[in-house]
């Protein structure tokens, strides 16, 4: 798995380094109806694939509708 380190800064605990991992997620989108595979930092499962992201233009379900 991947991580990378980030900086929190202060607001109710103090400033420190945290070590964040990549999760793979396997979901049906919620706009196109896919199976998509996703890798990302989140704590919990994305609602959109990469390729359309909620987006109508962008969607393989509508790419022959004009």
């Amino acid at each position: 798995m991947e991580s990378k380190k980030i900086h929190v800064k202060e607001y109710t605990v103090k400033a420190h380094e945290r070590t964040i991992y990549t999760r793979e997620f396997k979901f049906i989108c919620s706009f196109c109806n896919e199976s998509v595979t996703r890798v990302t930092y989140a704590t919990s499962c994305p609602k959109y694939g990469l390729a359309c992201k909620g987006v109508k233009s962008r969607c393989q379900r509508f790419k022959g509708e004009t």
